[in-house]
């Protein structure tokens, strides 16, 4: 299983899309193990988050998240239920919601 820090070799901060309890829950783990003094919490993490090296844990609102799909400086996406279990395709780099084209 692959460790935050291997994304964050190459990016400072990241965004992810946990889509189920289990990624959820594994991406706490994952935010423990990287930071051991987190105080993070389940009722912390949402269906999308950023973290970073600046170890710092933010909700991205569904709004956020598929607006700002397209723009120069986009944040990096992932999906972290493919990212844990290897494959390759993680990264998102298109809307993946029927709304987000909507401006």
């Amino acid at each position: 299983m692959r460790q935050l820090n291997e994304l964050f070799g190459k990016h400072d901060r990241v965004w992810f899309s946990l889509s189920d309890e289990e990624s959820r829950a594994q991406f706490l783990q994952a935010v423990k193990a990287y930071d051991p003094g987190s105080t993070a919490e389940p009722s912390q993490i949402g269906h999308h988050m950023a973290y970073g090296t600046d170890r710092q844990l933010r909700y991205v609102s569904w709004l956020v998240w598929t607006q700002t799909f397209g723009q120069a400086d986009k944040p990096v996406r992932v999906d972290y239920r493919k990212y844990r279990q290897g494959a390759e395709d993680f990264y998102i780099t298109k809307p993946d919601s029927a709304f987000a084209g909507w401006k």
